[in-house]
């Protein structure tokens, strides 16, 4: 039987199917939870609702803890849906109590709660499955869906977005290859051999793997995402619901456009409805609105903090138990937390004396705060690629690709 290697190319293609039962039952009590948004309110439905997120959360943790994966990236994926299933069942159970409803908006209009009961199901599972604000209907999203994503322009013909996806596929798998056979060429320390494998090496090697590990997160999001779209796409699902994951994160003009604008917004709905509630009691002692924007901006990446210590402490290297490890970890804190401190920096100091030297709206203003945003970037990520290396995720036994063509022309190592 020929093995085709395909866990190496689509990690979630190795999950534990032991697992398939918690993830189902997760799932489906959030759909439920959902559904009750339709409904009218009422204190029964609210305590019901709060039952179903509980019951999906416990199902969401279990998922993502309770079951063995066999290397670190699995785990990394496990994680992440595990960690954004339970701050789903938290928007859905507190946030909309404070929030507004989203709603559909079809041919331009926006659309009322739905009445019956097949248009009841298909909006929660619509908005269950969307996570950035777009649909699986035709000329169908949300309207919290970022302005970016709904543009016409990714409304292409069948055959075309499929061929484009197809060619993105394949150079985002070899691009990967790339990398990966670069940060391979060593053997990485772990923990608790090593809790600095990069900061300790030389600044120009300190920033190349800093630069490795965006890349390859970038790249492991989009190659899942684009294999998804391009088969959604080929069964008939509209190319307009399948917009890139990423908006050209690496031509991004400054530190705040990468984060807002060019970085992927899989997080963004959940993470401005969970910070909302903290934002508006801010009101009282900070009402400033630039203050509260810098503060709602501090609350978003706290959370996304939060998120990636959950990811981290799941992934570990396989002979440390989770007793062996801190859950906080101190540069994680110094990455996450020193962004919306970039972009205040960016805002009052780059910004006004990069438009004094070079004008308002003009190319050198623009390299100048592209040049900070990315030096910003750069150092701080040295922290992230510390946790990130340390927690062995470039271990040699991590598979990134099925089939490697660069360690095979190389060294004759086709299969890692």
């Amino acid at each position: 039987m020929i093995d085709l290697r395909l866990g190496g190319f689509f990690s979630g293609l190795e999950v534990p199917s032991a697992s398939a039962p918690a993830v189902t039952a997760a799932f489906a009590f959030l759909l439920l939870a959902i559904f009750t948004l339709t409904l009218e309110r009422s204190p029964a439905n609210i305590t019901g609702r709060f039952i179903l997120c509980a019951l999906s959360s416990y199902w969401f943790y279990q998922y993502g803890h309770a079951y063995e994966a066999p290397t670190r990236s699995v785990e990394s994926g496990v994680s992440i849906i595990s960690a954004y299933g339970i701050f789903r069942t938290i928007e859905t159970s507190f946030g909309y109590l404070f929030e507004p409803l989203p709603r559909w908006v079809i041919n331009g209009d926006i659309q009322n709660t739905p009445v019956g009961f097949t248009e009841r199901c298909m909006w929660s599972l619509d908005l269950l499955l969307s996570m950035r604000g777009t649909s699986f209907f035709k000329n169908t999203h949300w309207d919290f869906a970022p302005a970016a994503l709904i543009d016409p322009k990714h409304n292409k013909p069948k055959w075309t977005f499929v061929r484009e996806r197809l060619f993105s596929l394949l150079a985002q798998i070899f691009l990967m290859d790339v990398f990966d056979t670069t940060v391979k060429a060593q053997a990485w320390p772990v923990m608790p051999e090593s809790l600095y494998p990069i900061t300790t090496l030389s600044p120009p090697f300190q920033l190349y793997y800093a630069v490795c590990v965006c890349m390859m997160t970038a790249l492991s999001m989009n190659i899942n995402y684009t294999a998804h779209s391009l088969g959604a796409v080929a069964l008939g699902s509209p190319s307009a619901g399948w917009p890139p994951l990423f908006q050209d994160p690496f031509h991004a003009s400054s530190l705040q456009a990468f984060w807002t604008h060019k970085w992927h917004s899989s997080f963004r709905r959940v993470f401005l409805m969970i910070s909302s509630t903290a934002v508006d009691a801010s009101r009282s002692f900070i009402p400033n609105r630039r203050a509260r924007s810098a503060f709602r901006g501090l609350c978003i990446f706290a959370l996304s903090c939060i998120m990636h210590l959950a990811l981290m402490y799941r992934i570990r290297p396989p002979h440390l138990s989770p007793a062996e490890i801190n859950f906080v970890e101190r540069e994680t804190l110094l990455f996450f937390l020193l962004q919306p401190v970039g972009m205040l920096l960016e805002v009052v100091l780059v910004k006004p004396i990069a438009t004094y030297a070079f004008g308002e709206n003009t190319e050198g203003r623009i390299r100048c705060t592209r040049v900070w945003a990315w030096a910003w970037l750069l150092w701080t990520g040295r922290y992230w690629s510390d946790v990130w290396v340390r927690h062995g995720m470039w271990g040699v036994k991590e598979r990134v690709v099925g089939y490697s063509i660069v360690r095979g022309v190389l060294h004759g190592n086709w299969t890692q």
